[in-house]
């Protein structure tokens, strides 16, 4: 997933409004329900506007469609709970507010999310929340929240803003994206477990080319050998019989040390020994043609 914070929401401010009902209109305080409902529409806004920076590609066109991304966040519930007055503006009507926000995910958004974070071995939505100082409570999480809330002028609308929330919000919009990036990460795991198949085909089908090309050599190097040594009289066969079945025993250990050291594939392994026998072979035609006679 890609991570596009530089000009983006952290450490801005984010700000939403409400409108009013009749009943809120004589006040408006920290835990009045306009005061909630401005609060949760400041944190959908500004995990809607993370989500689609983070879904952002390199071309600078978007993975997925904004429309998914709002309606994904549209699924998210938020409420508030602990809700207190920290401070008064002496000069205003603003009120400075800390809360307990609350965070319901759909079961199927997280578990895409963990999918997805899998399939890129990114840490877990879990491991995520506790490096982003959230609590997380099968699919609640929680954290503490420090805003401020006023009405205009016409106590028609409540404004909420908070300019603290940015670990937050990064990690509820980097939850969104992953879960929306699933289907497309899944695509293209299997697109590239084809292709490794493939390679892999093709490599073997390299490796059995190399076997059969070695057998070839070393069995026309056997019969150079052979051709050699049945070249000799019978009386200077006899006098090199003994060195010429010692030679062969020390050529196949040679030879299966050599290919040990090659490769574990039994492939390439069969092919290093059967290489290594052919030069030994040819080294020996070299070696008995010495005793041929004249």
């Amino acid at each position: 997933m890609k991570r596009a914070f530089a000009g983006g929401l952290l450490g801005a401010a984010f700000a939403a409004a409400a409108a009013l009902s009749a009943c809120d209109q004589p006040a408006v305080t920290c835990g009045s329900p306009a005061a909630s409902a401005a609060t949760a529409a400041m944190l959908k806004d500004a995990v809607v506007k993370d989500s689609i920076l983070k879904a952002r590609k390199n071309d600078g066109t978007n993975a997925v469609p904004e429309a998914a991304v709002r309606a994904a966040v549209e699924r998210l519930k938020f409420a508030f709970d602990e809700i207190r007055t920290t401070r008064n503006d002496p000069n205003s009507t603003r009120k400075f507010c800390s809360a307990t926000a609350r965070v319901v995910f759909p079961l199927d958004l997280l578990s895409d999310a963990d999918r997805a974070r899998d399939l890129t071995h990114l840490n877990s939505v879990a491991d995520l929340a506790q490096a982003s100082n959230v609590t997380r409570s099968a699919d609640t999480f929680t954290f503490p929240a420090d805003y401020s809330v006023q009405p205009t002028d016409d106590r028609k609308t409540v404004f909420s803003e908070s300019d603290s929330l940015g670990g937050q919000i990064d990690f509820l919009s980097e939850v969104v994206v992953s879960s929306l990036l699933k289907g497309q990460l899944e695509a293209q795991n299997i697109q590239q477990q084809q292709a490794q198949q493939q390679e892999h085909a093709a490599l073997q089908q390299q490796k059995q080319a190399g076997l059969d090309e070695a057998k070839a050599e070393d069995a026309l190097s056997i019969q150079t050998v052979n051709a050699a040594w049945n070249a000799l009289d019978s009386s200077t066969q006899d006098q090199l019989m003994d060195i010429e079945r010692a030679w062969i025993k020390k050529k196949q250990a040679d030879c299966d040390v050599e290919a040990a050291a090659a490769s574990l594939d039994p492939l390439e392994k069969e092919t290093a020994r059967l290489k290594c026998d052919t030069k030994a072979n040819q080294d020996r035609v070299a070696w008995i043609n010495q005793f041929a006679p004249r």
